[in-house]
């Protein structure tokens, strides 16, 4: 909560100290999250791997100075990981599906090609939450939707690069999202496949977690109205 607060703190000071005219540009980006869990008391046994997705959305940058903007990237985003169970041989994928909103002050310097800083607050707001297991025969899915928690906190800090090709702007861009908050609601939920199912229960302390993940992305960038 500490580096948060830094981070808007900072994020202001910039607002108030840059120069009343600013660009603002908007843009859309896509690409891929390869996910993990941190979950905080494994099991005997179990392997916690990364999952990887798509994940696309668009952009807003708001520029403060030459160097300082401010962006917001309101994306589509699964998060999840795959979990192996060594004593009994068998996989659990997870995915979790979340409207992504990074909050990111982004530092930017060079001159042709620009490269970048960012860093700053995630909020992600839960769409859906499943687990499935393969058992040779039968796969067997369960909705972990009331289960997770509905809201999702972390902090993303990343590099990129911006090539400007006339007015348009493409970059390439690497952040990892690191999360803060417990993921795990708690409850029960039905894991089955046809007529047969089963009812697994999680505790919110004993089986908490939280979701991490690294992103590449890729995008296109557009001013609106004229450069100053």
């Amino acid at each position: 909560m500490k580096k948060i607060l830094f981070l808007l703190t900072f994020a202001g000071a910039v607002v108030l100290n840059g120069p009343i005219q600013a660009q603002n540009t908007v843009g859309i980006l896509g690409g891929f999250n390869f996910a993990k869990f941190d979950i905080i008391h494994p099991g005997p046994g179990t392997e916690v791997n990364s999952k990887s997705f798509f994940c696309f959305g668009g952009l807003y940058e708001r520029q403060f100075s030459e160097r300082f903007s401010l962006v917001l990237q309101p994306q589509y985003m699964k998060k999840g990981t795959l979990v192996k169970d060594n004593s009994e041989g068998s996989e659990f994928p997870f995915s979790l599906t979340y409207l992504e909103m990074p909050v990111f002050l982004k530092y930017t310097f060079g001159d042709k090609v620009k490269p970048y800083l960012l860093a700053g607050p995630s909020f992600g707001y839960l769409l859906d939450a499943e687990v499935e297991t393969d058992l040779g025969v039968v796969v067997f899915k369960g909705d972990m939707t009331e289960v997770t928690e509905k809201f999702d906190m972390g902090i993303g800090f990343g590099a990129g690069l911006n090539f400007p090709i006339n007015r348009v702007t493409f970059f390439l861009e690497g952040r990892y999202l690191l999360g803060l908050t417990n993921a795990q609601k708690g409850g029960s939920f039905t894991i089955g496949a046809g007529s047969i199912s089963e009812i697994i229960t999680f505790e919110k302390e004993e089986d908490a977690f939280k979701n991490r993940g690294f992103q590449i992305m890729a995008g296109l960038a557009f001013p609106l109205g004229k450069s100053q």
